[in-house]
């Protein structure tokens, strides 16, 4: 059982004549497209040059180093080749309005029922409980960071 357990195999399961001293280059390659698409993402938000067209592809390799890109031959049933990034509504946002204004002003630009989903419940501030203190402080913490006792 040891024997086969210590055999180096490929993520697919074929077994791999792969030298003990090999570099492994899933982590490292994945870190640097998340990386990458992080940065994609921020130059859409911030509307900056330099968002990879539609139908751009990026082949990225570590051994030996090499970073190119290509331009896909459009085919009719790819969806994202003449892909739109730019959105299709926008809403006004102010930082000063409350949850409660946000969504009153989406009902009123015709979205109805609108439903704000809090990925993570945040805790504002914390107020001392004695009448006579009233000590408050804003905390702005996750609720997962505090225990239920």
């Amino acid at each position: 059982m040891w024997e086969r357990r210590n055999q180096r195999y490929s993520c697919q399961g074929l077994k791999r004549n792969i030298p003990e001293v090999a570099m492994p280059t899933t982590a490292p390659i994945a870190s640097i497209v998340g990386a990458m698409q992080v940065q994609q993402a921020l130059l859409f938000l911030h509307g900056k040059p330099g968002l990879l067209n539609p139908g751009e592809k990026v082949f990225l390799g570590l051994n030996p180093w090499m970073a190119f890109k290509v331009q896909i031959q459009r085919q009719e049933t790819c969806i994202v080749h003449d892909m739109n990034l730019a959105p299709t509504i926008s809403v006004n946002y102010d930082e000063n309005l409350t949850v409660q204004k946000i969504l009153e002003n989406l009902e009123k630009d015709g979205f109805t029922e609108p439903l704000l989903w809090l990925r993570n419940e945040v805790i504002d501030s914390m107020q001392c409980l004695n009448q006579n203190c009233g000590y408050q402080e804003r905390v702005n913490t996750p609720l997962r960071q505090f225990s239920e006792e």
